[in-house]
């Protein structure tokens, strides 16, 4: 059974390589690699072209349109019967796509696998990091690891077959972030009797410095995403709603603390304290990071 392993990049060519190299210590063999370059001005193609590994890549460079089209593309050049996805900044274990093609022993024609994603060792685990794999990849949350919620639909460690995607239609490239397009056709999949299951051992890394400042980009971009994605599946307006506040002295308050300037302030001031391995409260970080969300939906709107 092929695997056709497709990994969209933007920018992050020694993170790619990385991943890439873990690919070569794969147990599995019958896989093909396709890299689609977003738009990458860091030497991305250069670097690839020159790497000697115990494969072929089939390297797609197109102008930035999103992960959403860049993964289209890769499914459509894969010849695979099974599409692995992952991302640039991800570590695959060497039985990663070993371990997804066992769970496809079934007759089922509408399956998928998820693997599971950690940080990678050498990321240092800050309180905030620490915090967010939990809010960032919810496997707490699993409790039935045959029939999974397809809200768990993570496309740095996924499979699912060809032919099934091919019928309910790829990703939407109306999303032009990496958030909520992945949510958005997980919906329509389970719409059509898509079962995830859950594999544990699959096991990948996430290596990628991710900081309290830095995440804020990612909550800014998902507002607007959820946005595109409430329009598309209302039953999930949840993902783009917030309530302000119709009490002046509350909305006073809110607007004195809660404004640029101020909340750019704690930003800075927590990301150094927790590169100090200094944790705060969890609600302080929600909070601000609902800044930001609010603050896309309200630009998209």
């Amino acid at each position: 059974m092929k695997i056709s392993v497709i990994i969209p990049t933007y920018n992050r060519k020694d993170a790619l390589i990385k991943t890439l190299e873990s690919l070569s210590s794969q147990s599995y063999k019958d896989f093909e690699v396709i890299v689609i370059d977003d738009g990458s001005a860091d030497g991305t193609g250069e670097i690839v072209k020159k790497l000697n590994l115990s494969f072929k890549i089939q390297y797609i460079f197109q102008e930035n349109k999103g992960p959403a089209s860049a993964r289209n593309l890769g499914i459509k050049r894969a010849k695979g019967e099974i599409i692995f996805f992952t991302g640039d900044d991800i570590i695959l274990s060497k039985d990663l796509l070993k371990e997804h093609i066992k769970t496809y022993q079934t007759d089922s024609k509408k399956l998928a696998v998820l693997g599971y994603t950690q940080w990678a060792p050498n990321i240092k685990m800050t309180p905030f990091r620490k915090y967010i794999a939990d809010y960032h990849f919810a496997y707490p949350s699993i409790d039935n690891k045959q029939d999974v919620n397809w809200g768990c639909f993570y496309t740095s460690n996924i499979s699912i077959q060809r032919r099934f995607l091919e019928e309910v239609g790829l990703f939407d490239e109306e999303f032009p972030y990496a958030a909520y397009e992945d949510t958005e056709l997980a919906y329509r999949l389970s719409q059509q009797g898509m079962r995830m299951v859950f594999n544990k051992k699959a096991i990948a890394y996430h290596n990628h410095l991710i900081d309290f400042k830095s995440y804020q980009k990612t909550m800014f971009n998902k507002g607007k995403a959820a946005v595109i994605l409430v329009k598309k599946v209302p039953s999930l307006k949840r993902k783009a709603s917030y309530k302000e506040t119709k009490n002046s002295l509350k909305l006073f308050f809110k607007r004195f603390i809660f404004n640029n300037f101020i909340i750019s302030i704690l930003v800075e001031m927590i990301s150094f304290l927790d590169k100090l391995f200094l944790p705060f409260p969890k609600i302080i970080y929600i909070k601000i990071m609902d800044f930001y969300r609010v603050q896309g939906i309200k630009k998209a709107q």
